[in-house]
């Protein structure tokens, strides 16, 4: 990937964590990199490389987020709101809790494109 896509990636990723505002703290946790790393990637002396371990989770996670978005009707309050209230499906967690694990942020996806189907 060149290094413009992959700044276009890692504004995609930053513009998402800010309209949403999740903590540095909780992206950490479900991209798998410290909180330093995520600073580097807003202040661009890091770009997100689709090809890592973390930004393959990063792709996944905008992705999952850009589903919530569809669902939602693309406005980001709401998509706050699903992505911080509990839900049933997730055993009455948040999703941004339950996607702190691989599985969790796979089995987050997977339901938003099921109900993003119906």
């Amino acid at each position: 990937m060149t290094e413009d896509k992959m700044q276009v990636l890692t504004s995609a990723f930053i513009n998402i964590l800010d309209s949403l505002e999740v903590s540095d703290s909780d992206i950490s946790e479900i991209v798998g990199v410290d909180t330093t790393t995520i600073n580097d990637y807003r202040s661009s002396a890091r770009m997100v490389d689709p090809k890592s371990d973390e930004g393959k989770k990063i792709i996944a996670f905008i992705s999952t987020v850009k589903g919530i978005y569809s669902l939602v009707g693309r406005n980001s309050a709401h998509a706050k709101d699903w992505l911080y209230k509990t839900n049933s499906h997730f055993k009455d967690t948040p999703p941004i809790a339950a996607m702190k694990s691989q599985e969790g942020l796979t089995a987050v996806g997977e339901y938003i494109s099921k109900m993003n189907q119906r």
